[in-house]
């Protein structure tokens, strides 16, 4: 089936997505600039003591700050900007001032409660995996850690909003690149704590979560600054009877309690990643932020402005450019995240150990790690997929049906954990994380197909997923040929060079041969993102 070339619609979505893909790149390298720092300066048990802190707060950071309120914010203020710019101001300075008191609230109900929530989260699980009595110390640094963090919440829940007003006015650019801030701060004072932790005394878990919250504050006046530059800053006013703020409220409470089922869901993995091993839980953490290196850059760039675009396209009435999206949004995820998902699969230990078997990280933690990541491959594609549709139905204002299937999805994957770690340990945990995933892009499908149509009606999508398949399965074989060909020139060089040979030469092949196998199948999306790039050099 031929596939008609870029529409006026999709066209500008590329343009917005490769704003936020660009901004999400280098975001995404001070993340890994964080991990590689962790990695290298400290052992295991301190990455995983600053890990655990920051897992309460990034429970809570789902239901309660960029996944919630993106989902809800972006519609609603796209609605009341087309209405009119005072309209729209209005709106903002109302939601913005009810979830600086909702986030205040649980914030400083967090310090407070730190201790029962580490008891109840399994911190004390943690803390002692050989059976004997956890020492007041690691009691008292894993509770004051954990009251240190929760004021992260309050930044990055009102840098949320600050996004949402940015989104709905079509500005990607900021958003995509402000976590540069806390990953550079946590890098910042990694370095500082490595240096003068022992000549002052102090733990170098307390540097870090320092860090983390000076560049979460950051991140918040970077983003309001950019919001007030386009005349719609954040700021406070009180009335909870506008229509804004009740439907703000009425959205939340569904995706509130979808993100809280799945930041539970994580929770449960943490609490069963620490009953496995002492390092399970940074193993299965390195192996996500691999994964999350495509998926952050391209399907969350893509997910972001399909909300906005559809949110705009509903309020205009325009169901052509909404299908059109949907389509455009599903084809790009698929030629992207495949390929991807069999380049970690093959090349999986080689990368993990090129980026991270430095210093304290040794041969064993790259092979459980890259463990981990074989297994959390196949649900990048997963993930992706569920995107678009889930996307269609915040545009439209349905916001139970993602969250119950959400909910479905936490429960299936607490079932596979159980299922699963017995025979695989953390590989199980994270085949757990990819099966439900899929269990949420099909679910999702499925009822919008039901409720309105087939999302990728007319589309060409399984002409395109077969050939992209193909090619990705080419490619695939052509990086663990050549991969096996290095290793005799790899062992004969210093450990550094040899690891980049063995990591960067296979990915360089696979590369050139899945673009050349593109080609000769004429799969569109390759010349979109050609000309999108000519695009963006030019300017």
């Amino acid at each position: 089936m031929s596939i008609p070339p870029e529409t006026t619609a999709e066209s500008g979505m590329s343009r917005r997505a490769a704003s936020f893909a660009f901004g999400t790149f280098f975001s995404r390298l001070t993340g890994f600039g964080q991990l590689l720092a962790l990695a290298w300066l400290f052992p295991k048990e301190v990455r995983s003591a600053y890990f655990f802190a920051l897992r309460i707060p990034s429970t809570l950071r789902g239901p309660l700050a960029e996944g919630a309120l993106n989902a809800i914010f972006v519609p609603v203020f796209t609605e009341y900007m087309n209405k009119g710019v005072e309209e729209g101001k209005r709106a903002v300075r109302l939601t913005f001032t009810a979830a600086f008191l909702l986030l205040l609230v649980v914030t400083t109900a967090g310090c407070i409660l730190a201790p029962y929530l580490v008891y109840a989260s399994g911190g004390m699980t943690w803390l002692s995996q050989t059976g004997d009595p956890v020492p007041t110390e690691m009691v008292e640094l894993t509770f004051k850690l954990t009251r240190m963090m929760f004021p992260f919440l309050l930044f990055v829940g009102l840098a949320a909003v600050s996004s949402g007003i940015l989104f709905s006015q079509g500005r990607f650019g900021p958003p995509g690149v402000s976590p540069c801030f806390i990953n550079t701060g946590v890098i910042l004072s990694a370095m500082l704590s490595y240096a003068y932790s022992d000549r002052l005394g102090i733990h170098p878990a307390y540097a870090l979560t320092a860090g983390a919250l000076a560049g979460a504050l950051g991140q918040l006046i970077f983003l309001d600054l950019s919001a007030r530059r386009r005349g719609i800053g954040a700021g406070f006013g009180w009335d909870p009877t506008h229509p804004a703020v009740r439907k703000v409220g009425r959205l939340w409470l569904p995706v509130l309690v979808g993100h809280a089922a799945w930041q539970l869901g994580l929770l449960i993995d943490s609490i069963m990643a620490f009953a496995i091993s002492t390092g399970a839980v940074s193993h299965l953490m390195y192996a996500a932020r691999v994964v999350q290196l495509p998926q952050g850059i391209f399907v969350v760039a893509l997910y972001n402005v399909m909300v906005q675009s559809m949110s705009q396209d509903m309020a205009r009435g325009n169901d052509v450019a909404f299908r059109s999206r949907m389509h455009y949004g599903a084809r790009m995820i698929t030629f992207i995240t495949i390929p991807c998902l069999v380049g970690f699969m093959v090349l999986g230990r080689q990368i993990i150990a090129f980026l991270f078997e430095y210093g304290a990280w040794d041969s064993t933690q790259t092979f459980e790690t890259a463990l981990a990541l074989f297994w959390y491959a196949p649900g990048l594609f997963a993930f992706g997929m569920a995107r678009p549709f889930a996307a269609a139905f915040y545009a439209r204002n349905e916001v139970s049906v993602p969250v119950r299937v959400s909910i479905g999805a936490v429960t299936l994957n607490i079932i596979l954990n159980l299922l699963l770690i017995p025979h695989m340990a953390q590989g199980g945990l994270a085949l757990a994380s990819s099966l439900s995933s899929g269990f949420n892009a099909a679910a999702l499908y499925i009822l919008y197909r039901r409720r309105h149509e087939d999302p990728l009606k007319d589309s060409g999508y399984m002409e395109m997923f077969i050939k992209v398949a193909c090619a990705s399965l080419i490619m695939g074989i052509v990086c663990f040929g050549v991969e096996r060909q290095l290793i005799g020139i790899a062992m004969e060089t210093s450990p550094f060079v040899g690891r980049a040979i063995q990591c960067i030469v296979p990915i360089a092949a696979g590369a050139l041969v899945y673009i050349g196998a593109v080609r000769v199948m004429k799969i569109p999306e390759l010349e979109k993102i050609l000309k999108l790039l000519r695009r963006k050099v030019s300017e």
